[in-house]
C-alpha cells in the first residue's frame, strides 16, 4: 500500500500529478491536504500526521 500525499496549492506540480501517480501505483491512495503546497509536511504537520496516523493505522489492522 502507498500513500501519495498531494498540497492543493502546490505552485509548482498541479494536483493531477498526483492523482495520475496514485492511479498508476498499485493499492495506492491519494490524499490532498486543503492548504498545503510544495512544503506540506513542514506547511500543514497536523494534517498530515493525522492522514499519515490514519493510513498507517488501516495498514495495522489488515
Amino acid at each position: 500500500p502507498t500513500l501519495v500525499l498531494h498540497g492543493a496549492q502546490e505552485p509548482l506540480i498541479d494536483v493531477s500529478n498526483g492523482r495520475l501517480l496514485a492511479a498508476q501505483i498499485p493499492h495506492s491512495r491519494l490524499e490532498i491536504v486543503g492548504d498545503g503546497g510544495d512544503l506540506i509536511i513542514f506547511d500543514q504537520p497536523a494534517e498530515c500526521a493525522a492522514v499519515m496516523n490514519t493510513f498507517l493505522a488501516e495498514q495495522r489492522s489488515d
